[in-house]
C-alpha cells in the first residue's frame, strides 16, 4: 500500500498544480504540449527496464512505475477539466471585481473539480494495476510478488487472495475518492455519483 499510495499521491501532487497551470497558461501549454505528448502514448510497461536501471531492484522502481500510471490520466483530466471552463463564468467573475489569483481559487479550480476527480480514479486504478507489474519484477515484498511467486508454484488459491485484496483495497479507496468528490462538490448536485 505504501508504494501504491506513495506513487499515486506524488502523481496528484505534481500533476494537478502542474496541468492547472498548463490549462491556463498558453505560452506553458505550448512550450511543454509536445514533450507530454511523446510521453503520454508510451506504455507504462515499457518504462519498466529503465525504472530498474534509474532505482535498481525493488520498492522505488515499482513507485516510478505507479507515479507514471496514475500522472497521465490526473494530468488529462485535469488539463480537460481547465480548458472546459465556460468563459461566461471568467467575463461574469471579473465584472463582480475578481481578478487574478482569486479568479483562480473561486473560478477555475471548482469548476475543474469534477474533471479532476475523474482523474484521480482513473489515476488510482492504474495504481494498482502498475503496483502489481512492478513487484513482479525484482520487488521480493508486496502484493505483486506473492502473486507471481504463487503463480509460479502453481498455487492458484494463494494468487486469487492476493487479487482479491487487491480489490477490496481498490474499492474502498475508490470509495472514500467518491465521498471526498461528493463533499467538495456538495454545491453541484449533478456531479453526485
Amino acid at each position: 500500500m505504501e508504494r501504491v499510495y506513495g506513487g499515486f499521491l506524488l502523481a496528484a501532487a505534481l500533476g494537478i498544480p502542474i496541468e492547472l497551470m498548463i490549462g491556463r497558461i498558453k505560452l506553458l501549454r505550448q512550450m511543454l504540449d509536445p514533450t507530454i505528448s511523446l510521453l503520454r502514448p508510451i506504455p507504462v510497461t515499457a518504462w519498466l527496464p529503465l525504472s530498474m536501471i534509474f532505482f535498481g531492484l525493488g520498492p522505488n522502481a515499482a513507485i516510478f512505475l505507479v507515479f507514471l500510471g496514475a500522472f497521465f490520466p490526473i494530468m488529462l483530466n485535469t488539463v480537460f477539466g481547465v480548458r472546459s471552463v465556460d468563459p461566461r463564468l471568467f467575463e461574469a467573475a471579473a465584472m463582480l471585481g475578481c481578478s487574478g489569483s482569486a479568479m483562480f481559487r473561486q473560478i477555475v479550480l471548482p469548476a475543474s473539480l469534477p474533471a479532476i476527480f475523474n482523474g484521480l480514479r482513473l489515476g488510482h486504478g492504474f495504481a494498482w494495476i502498475l503496483i502489481v507489474v512492478g513487484e513482479m519484477t525484482g520487488v521480493p515484498t508486496g502484493l505483486g510478488s506473492v502473486i507471481m511467486d504463487e503463480r509460479n508454484l502453481s498455487r492458484t488459491d494463494l494468487a486469487i487472495v492476493g487479487m482479491i485484496v487487491i480489490g477490496v483495497l481498490g474499492f474502498a479507496t475508490d470509495w472514500l475518492i467518491v465521498m471526498l468528490n461528493n463533499r467538495l462538490l456538495a454545491w453541484s448536485p449533478q456531479h453526485h455519483e
